[in-house]
């Protein structure tokens, strides 16, 4: 079997820090004639929430040119594995391994025991090369997975993309909603998110994608107060200046900004001026990405 570089994560949200990590897999095994091999793992052991679906993970991942992604289960047999047990089994012999790329903060094996001096101390004897990737900093904080979250949650939608070097975005299928975006002259299509996909609320700029064409968009997220009392949440995209909008099945909403907080109007005609101010917003400060 031809010897490996190998790459471990979870990888949530495939930031620029894990981009780097990723990058130095691929392009080390190309210099030295190497298989460029990336260990993830379908869940984690926590129900947190997460900035990518499984499917959105595995298609972003294969954008780098790996020669292999390698999908663990992680069940808790898995999660029982000892580190030495972990690094022979699913490591040297499964991959041949001969280098491994990790980030700052690895940890591996049952209950998180091993770490990179653990790693170190295992390859050694085997002639492996660790290699450890420094962290990634913005305005000199270290970019990671929960800080992308808690900038989500807060709005920073910018410093997000900035984290992510590219746009977050939100894939669901369109399901039928009470057609009153259409009653007040913006038809919206109402999305089935996943549920473990985490949302930030209130009203954003974004842009979507049809075929090769992207067109603006205006995103809510919330309970629409004005117009219901179910304060369950609701993902409603209206597309501007596109005429698909009633043959929508399905979308995805690349976040450029948020506009504001959602709230409660006194009427539908003060919810339509706002809508039409939003809208005016987006035409005027999203740039479409070139086709």
């Amino acid at each position: 079997m031809k010897k490996s570089i190998v790459t471990i994560g979870f990888f949530d949200g495939i930031h620029i820090g894990h981009a780097k990590l990723i990058e130095t897999t691929v392009n080390t095994a190309k210099k030295e004639g190497l298989r460029s091999v990336l260990i993830t793992f379908d869940k984690k052991a926590n129900k947190n929430k997460l900035l990518m679906t499984l499917a959105e993970k595995i298609e972003y991942l294969k954008t780098f040119g790996l020669d292999k992604i390698e999908m663990i289960p992680f069940t808790e047999v898995f999660a029982s594995i000892a580190p030495v047990v972990f690094y022979r089994k699913f490591l040297l012999n499964r991959f041949n391994m001969k280098k491994v790329v990790i980030g700052y903060d690895f940890m591996f094996g049952r209950n998180r025991s091993g770490n990179s001096l653990l790693l170190e101390k295992f390859c050694k004897p085997d002639n492996c090369r660790v290699i450890e990737i420094h962290p990634m900093k913005l305005d000199s904080k270290v970019v990671s997975s929960s800080a992308i979250k808690n900038c989500l949650l807060n709005g920073e939608i910018i410093k997000v993309s900035r984290m992510l070097g590219r746009n977050y975005s939100v894939y669901g299928e369109v399901k039928k909603g009470q057609g009153l975006g259409k009653t007040l002259g913006f038809p919206t299509a109402n999305l089935k998110i996943d549920p473990l996909k985490i949302l930030p609320e209130g009203v954003f700029s974004g842009f979507v994608k049809f075929g090769r064409a992207y067109y603006p968009a205006v995103a809510n997220i919330g309970s629409n107060p004005t117009v219901s009392h179910d304060k369950s949440l609701k993902f409603e995209v209206h597309v501007i200046n596109c005429k698909k909008n009633a043959i929508i099945k399905e979308l995805r909403f690349f976040f450029v900004n948020k506009i504001r907080t959602e709230k409660k109007f006194r009427n539908l005609a003060e919810l339509r001026k706002q809508i039409a101010r939003d809208v005016s917003f987006v035409l005027s400060s999203v740039k479409l990405p070139s086709s």
